[in-house]
């Protein structure tokens, strides 16, 4: 018979960092691996590893932070995700991590073409794009360079919950092309689609060290 274990192994971001700097990170981590953090507001969450084509590694919160929040405060997608007031939240939820993973954290340059118009942001923590949960982006226009991360091969993989309201509809940072109004979201059952940019939904935070 077959029987399949997972390994429980101590280490710090500073070391998994060296390691991303070695090229010795795929054999300390794989895929699905997960990593508790607690936030200084008391909240605990966890990280999971994955990778993209590339075997690039990147860091997604297994499930939504505690409050939802919208794209922007009102209903356009206008300035895409650079201009948008969910990547300011973003910088404000990055104080809230522990120092050590702040320290550790790398930004990532984002550039997205969105109605004729090209937008670029360097982002410490993020939202991930259609592109890199879904593989082929339907509503958005795909980023050069970005491709699915493998722990989202199967829509099943897709659901993430938030607190006090189980299984939860998440925010991608992609504007929709269709729109001047939406972003892209995941479904709670993991499927594809888009929302006015007003609406307050579920955020899954990402970061790469």
């Amino acid at each position: 018979m077959l029987i399949t274990t997972k390994t429980t192994f101590e280490s710090s971001w500073a070391e998994l960092k060296q390691a991303v700097k070695n090229g010795t990170i795929h054999e300390v981590l794989h895929s699905g691996d997960k990593i508790p953090v607690t936030l200084k507001n008391g909240e605990k969450a966890v990280v999971v590893a994955t990778f993209d084509e590339s075997g690039k590694l990147f860091f997604v919160f297994d499930d939504c932070l505690r409050d939802a929040y919208y794209m922007n405060p009102r209903y356009t997608n206008g300035g895409a995700w650079a201009g948008s007031k969910m990547r300011e939240h973003m910088n404000k939820v990055f104080k809230l991590l522990p120092d050590d993973l702040q320290a550790a954290i790398e930004p990532i340059h984002i550039t997205q073409t969105h109605n004729g118009d090209i937008f670029e942001s360097d982002d410490k923590l993020f939202l991930l794009s259609e592109g890199q949960v879904f593989g082929d982006c339907r509503y958005s226009n795909p980023e050069a360079g970005v491709t699915q991360l493998d722990i989202f091969k199967g829509e099943r993989d897709r659901v993430k919950e938030r607190e006090g309201i189980g299984t939860a509809w998440w925010w991608l940072r992609s504007p929709y092309s269709g729109s001047s109004f939406n972003f892209v979201h995941v479904y709670s059952n993991g499927s594809v689609s888009n929302y006015t940019a007003s609406n307050s939904g579920g955020v899954a935070p990402s970061f790469c060290i």
